[in-house]
């Protein structure tokens, strides 16, 4: 049987072992106090003490440079994955209009403007009517709706509210189509 080694099972060892728990900080507290508790008249230090915590210390900086690149593998990882899954997204939104649009072709051919089903209703609803503006210098200046930045935009609302009850030089309504499904 082999053993597999998981963060959950890394976790649990340091839980049970918390002596493996000791910090950088914390370690080289210890180093300093081992030197400072040098013999004053020989200078001899604990050496075993010494070696020990430079070996804990050695494997804990080693830990953390480990613990690091993985971090980094994972962020690759993570940024190809987001990448692949936006490519799926536009993929399937592009699937996903391309079969309403199918779907539409097909009611209209037939003159149909509803399907109902027991678990969906499909519908061909109006859109409502949106401004175009075909001759933007055409419109007269209280129809155009001037931006702090010196930029001058047609008054869509305006022009529209008044394409409904009369004419507007260079401008026209229309009214397209969407397939609804509830």
């Amino acid at each position: 049987m082999t053993l597999k080694l998981t963060s959950d099972t890394i976790k649990m060892s340091l839980f049970l072992n918390p002596s493996h728990m000791t910090n950088l900080f914390q370690i080289n507290q210890q180093l300093i106090e081992v030197i400072e508790s040098a013999n004053p008249l020989t200078g001899e230090i604990d050496s075993e003490a010494l070696a020990r915590l430079e070996g804990e210390k050695q494997a804990k900086q080693e830990g953390v440079a480990k613990y690091i690149l993985h971090l980094e593998n994972n962020n690759t990882v993570i940024d190809n994955e987001i990448k692949r899954l936006n490519e799926i997204k536009r993929l399937n939104a592009n699937r996903e209009e391309w079969l309403k649009s199918y779907l539409q072709k097909s009611m209209e051919i037939e003159g149909l403007t509803k399907l109902d089903y027991p678990t969906l209703k499909v519908a061909i609803k109006q859109n409502p009517p949106k401004v175009v503006i075909d001759k933007p210098e055409e419109l007269p200046e209280d129809l155009i709706v001037k931006k702090v930045v010196e930029t001058k935009t047609p008054d869509k609302a305006k022009i529209k509210e008044m394409l409904k009850v009369g004419e507007v030089r260079g401008c026209h309504l229309e009214q397209g189509t969407r397939l609804e499904i509830k």
